[in-house]
């Protein structure tokens, strides 16, 4: 059991040191999506203190253009998007000690972490069109171009 423990508290302690990765979401973060129709998905991306918001923002195109990919879409339109950042606070925690009636406590710890959140509202297209409400992309080159710049396998989707 002591072993169990030991492993699983060893595993938080390296999670917790690293931006959020792309995948589904998860206790650290990570991407989710609604089918809303046949062509409309939101798709949400939730980061942890150390992910910028613009990771954040990328992965919501990645998981985008990977739906799109997946489903025979070649372009997609973000109809809505909603960036934010949330802050979380931890309270301090207290070491004291007494020596006769004098107590002197110190605090340790605690602070704030700033997550980044994303949701967007995708519409999906077979073909290019030629009127569509917010940026059009390319499925395929959005898939590359952000694989590419955070060295993902980009042989997931073709």
């Amino acid at each position: 059991m002591k072993q169990r423990t030991s492993a699983i508290i060893i595993g938080l302690i390296l999670l917790s040191g690293c931006s959020t990765g792309y995948k589904s979401d998860g206790i650290s973060g990570g991407y989710s999506e609604t089918q809303l129709s046949e062509a409309v998905y939101r798709i949400s991306f939730r980061g942890n203190g150390y992910t910028s918001l613009e990771k954040a923002s990328d992965f919501t195109l990645l998981r985008a253009a990977e739906i799109g990919l997946e489903k025979g879409f070649t372009h997609f339109a973000v109809v809505e998007n909603n960036e934010r950042i949330s802050t979380s606070y931890d309270a301090p925690d207290y070491n004291c000690s007494a020596i006769g009636n004098n107590v002197n406590c110190q605090p340790h710890g605690g602070g704030s972490a700033k997550k980044p959140r994303t949701a967007s509202i995708v519409q999906y297209f077979k073909g290019k069109p030629p009127h569509a409400a917010g940026a059009v992309y390319e499925a395929k080159f959005v898939f590359r171009s952000i694989s590419k710049k955070y060295e993902l396998n980009q042989d997931a989707v073709q």
